[in-house]
């Protein structure tokens, strides 16, 4: 049984608006204007994913409010990343390029440009948890929190991430820099498409519609839509269900959990019950259950909210 991770389609997307939008300490009214300009982001951005990609908030959060609530706090504790070089004033023109974006625009492989990282204080090799901290505006990850700034390289440069290439190229399954393909190029694991579109029989090309034929081996259903491969080998509308309810192969229909929930099996089952996501400074297991709220990670046993400062 093969589930198309939305959640993670969702969350690489946001974080990446969210880490090269935030984090400053240069402003004049360090108790006011930063909560304000992350508020007004949070709102903004929270807003725009349930207008493009409603499927992927609901994988992720609860709802809009706790969206904004928990992106707002993201925002806030890079807002005093050390070496920063964003201000609240690039962080407000971000929100107005946000609501204004269309859909297309909003998952384009280079991003909004009033959204695109300014560069930090903190040298290549240095300790990070923030793109906008570094020299070169990447702070590659070796972990769900923390990485080290590091320079972005050009097609075929080695990456473990897409931040770790220049803008507007993606890092493919072989972790190598690539131009996303447009429609009718040639594709494969090491020849990526671009985010609206899917591989089929080596093109991209668009996503197959709801009740259309599908291979699970080569996804083609429409993910920015929720849509995936199901049991019976058409695309269908992904299935959320809630803490306690059931989920895998449920009535013939492949469900996952919501708002960061986890899907408990048994060994060999294909249905199980969706345990919720554990809250910050709960226990957790990254492998079993339960997953933290987005977009707390596992760390050692424990749910832990990302927090720049925190990168040693």
């Amino acid at each position: 049984m093969k589930m198309q991770k939305v959640s993670f389609v969702f969350s690489s997307l946001a974080l990446g608006v969210l880490l090269v939008a935030c984090g400053t300490t240069n402003n004049n009214d360090p108790a006011v204007a930063p909560t304000a300009s992350c508020d007004a982001f949070s709102q903004a951005l929270c807003a725009k994913m349930q207008e493009c990609f409603p499927i992927g908030l609901a994988a992720q959060y609860a709802d809009v409010a706790q969206c904004a609530a928990r992106t707002k706090q993201s925002c806030m504790n890079a807002l005093g990343a050390n070496g920063t070089g964003a201000t609240p004033a690039t962080l407000n023109a971000c929100t107005t390029a946000t609501k204004d974006a269309t859909c297309d625009a909003l998952f384009a492989p280079a991003g909004l440009d009033a959204c695109k990282a300014p560069a930090g204080t903190l040298a290549d090799g240095t300790a990070c948890g923030d793109d906008a901290q570094c020299t070169n505006r990447n702070c590659s990850k070796t972990s769900d929190t923390c990485g080290k700034c590091a320079p972005r390289g050009g097609v075929d440069s080695t990456c473990t991430q897409t931040g770790d290439c220049n803008e507007g190229l993606l890092c493919s399954a072989m972790g190598k820099c690539v131009e996303p393909g447009k429609q009718g190029d040639a594709c494969s694991a090491t020849k990526l498409c671009a985010a609206n579109l899917v591989c089929q029989k080596g093109k991209c090309d668009a996503p197959l519609a709801i009740g259309a034929t599908c291979n699970p081996a080569e996804p083609a259903c429409d993910a920015l839509k929720g849509d995936q491969c199901g049991a019976n080998l058409t695309c269908e509308a992904l299935k959320l269900a809630n803490a306690g309810e059931a989920c895998g192969v449920v009535n013939g229909q492949i469900t996952s959990c919501g708002a960061h929930g986890r899907c408990k099996l048994a060994a060999g089952a294909q249905s199980g019950t969706c345990v919720g996501a554990a809250a910050d400074g709960q226990a957790c297991d990254a492998q079993k259950g339960p997953a933290c709220q987005a977009p707390a990670s596992c760390v050692k046993g424990t749910c832990v909210f990302p927090d720049p400062n925190a990168c040693k």
